[in-house]
């Protein structure tokens, strides 16, 4: 009886072993120091089966003097075939910049008027980050989303995208003003998958930039 089931582990675990379907992963604390720190730079997507919905978040990494990391970033949402809005533009200039203070140089040397980044998240919670979130639609700063880690994968990664109405004080002149700032025009709960294929979307008229010193690769990773 011993003997028959040593050999059907045997067996079991040779199947596992072979199957080039069968991969254990690899888990965000087995990513090297620097790898965790820009997990979450590039481009993140999700896109209904028929890509009638696509929203798309793009996150840029920046480092400060104490070592610690922030990022900024911006999004495009697009809905029922109509493009609700794509402000990843407000990123093209800065896709170079690793420094938060040379960042800050130029976001505030600018001569027009200021254009917010809809991202900025500024806590880190190992495999999390949380920030603040401007809705261009609804016109206010009232969402804090969080970013958690699902898969770490190489080729694979998903997180999830958790976005929440901010707690604090919430001052409002009318009815109507309150109704505004309460909602989003963004899904609130997504799975988001790390986008390496930028021209996925080309028929859609959705055009991504590809970054410079940054993990994203134009071609999908080899197996």
């Amino acid at each position: 009886m011993i003997t028959k089931r040593i050999s059907k582990f045997l067996i079991l675990l040779g199947l596992i072993t072979l199957s080039p379907n069968v991969s254990l992963g690899q888990s965000f604390s087995e990513l090297s120091h620097q790898e965790q720190e820009r997990f979450f730079e590039g481009y993140w997507k999700y896109s209904s089966p028929n890509n009638d919905t696509i929203f798309i978040i793009m996150l840029k990494q920046l480092r400060k003097t104490s070592g610690h990391n922030v990022y900024v970033g911006t999004y495009l949402y697009y809905c029922g075939n109509t493009l609700i809005e794509n402000n990843l533009y407000l990123l093209s200039d800065y896709l170079s910049i690793i420094n938060y203070a040379d960042y800050k140089k130029l976001y505030f040397s600018r001569e027009k008027e200021q254009e917010y980044h809809p991202f900025y998240f500024s806590n880190w919670e190992y495999d999390k980050i949380v920030g603040s979130f401007y809705d261009y639609t609804q016109q206010h700063w009232e969402g804090q989303p969080t970013l958690s880690v699902i898969s770490s994968k190489r080729g694979e990664e998903k997180i999830c995208w958790n976005l929440d109405w901010r707690e604090g004080v919430i001052l409002y002149e009318t009815e109507e003003e309150l109704e505004r700032i309460s909602k989003f025009s963004v899904p609130q709960k997504l799975t988001l998958q790390k986008m390496y294929n930028l021209s996925e979307f080309e028929d859609k008229g959705i055009i991504l930039e590809p970054f410079s010193n940054t993990l994203i690769l134009e071609d999908e990773p080899e197996e």
